[in-house]
């Protein structure tokens, strides 16, 4: 179930950055989520096997289908539904940029590791990207000897097909690279209360606009939209645990009036929290799949 303090735990080859399940993950129900909304420090490569569904990434929502392959970025918020009756297969491998930093020192590596590039999410109309994914994942799920050598070498083929498809954004200012994780602590503090972007800039002693324009950069969308995200899930968390009251899980959600909050709930979440409530007590009743 979701975790919103989550850090992708070492499995596998841990000294290299790799963090994944040794097997795919799979679903076989009648649809819904297949992984809860979070966000991390780590890069996130998601190989779509067999299935079709959504994914959002920030807000921005990707209908997918088998061999769709997806790059996130750090601190991208991120989930997936699966269409109603369908098999869905992946892969979801983390990796730590600074790894590769650490076995080769680069400047666009550096780049991505401060927080000051980041990449396009959604490479499905790029086969020769997609493909680097997919072959890591392939290297990965055959474990034949020698297979981390070929997952690296595929991860720096394909970051190097990024840079050079004009796949990657520079920034273009200087980004602490601890600037994230602090606005996201901040705003995991005070979701509970009428915050506005204003006075986060104020928190951090930033001029407004200037807030605004990194942490849009950072986040990939406004403050506004990302607070409400964060809300949003903090109530999906009370739902999975049984609350079932939506005034009362508007307001611990931060949501001041419970019709504003449903609103933002459906358009988030693809359902309204009433029809969410029951997809989690049919996932209570008959549980096949948790991620």
């Amino acid at each position: 179930m979701f975790n919103d303090s989550y850090i992708a735990q070492p499995r596998g080859i841990a000294a290299v950055g790799f963090y994944a399940e040794k097997e795919p993950k799979q679903l076989e129900k009648d649809g819904g989520i297949f992984t809860h909304a979070h966000y991390h420090g780590d890069v996130e490569m998601l190989y779509i096997k067999h299935g079709k569904g959504e994914f959002w990434i920030s807000g921005q929502r990707y209908s997918f289908d088998s061999g769709a392959v997806f790059l996130i970025n750090p601190y991208e918020l991120h989930y997936g539904m699966v269409q109603s009756g369908q098999r869905l297969c992946y892969y979801c491998i983390d990796f730590d940029m600074g790894a590769l930093l650490r076995r080769e020192k680069d400047f666009l590596l550096e780049e991505y590791t401060a927080g000051r590039r980041r990449f396009c999410s959604y490479c499905q109309e790029v086969p020769s990207v997609a493909g680097h994914i997919v072959a890591f994942c392939t290297a990965f799920e055959k474990n034949e000897p020698a297979w981390v050598l070929k997952a690296v070498g595929e991860l720096y083929l394909l970051l190097a097909e990024i840079e050079q498809m004009g796949l990657a954004l520079a920034l273009g200012e200087h980004v602490d690279g601890g600037f994230a994780a602090e606005v996201y602590q901040f705003i995991r503090q005070n979701y509970q209360f009428d915050i506005t972007s204003k006075e986060a800039a104020e928190y951090f002693q930033y001029n407004s606009s200037y807030f605004c324009r990194l942490f849009k950069k950072n986040f990939g969308v406004k403050f506004q939209v990302y607070l409400n995200t964060f809300r949003i899930r903090r109530a999906g968390i009370l739902i999975e645990n049984g609350k079932r009251h939506v005034s009362e899980i508007a307001a611990e959600s931060g949501f001041n009036h419970a019709s504003y909050f449903a609103q933002v709930f459906k358009k988030l979440m693809g359902m309204t929290p009433t029809e969410y409530m029951e997809l989690c007590e049919e996932r209570r009743k008959n549980p096949g799949f948790d991620d």
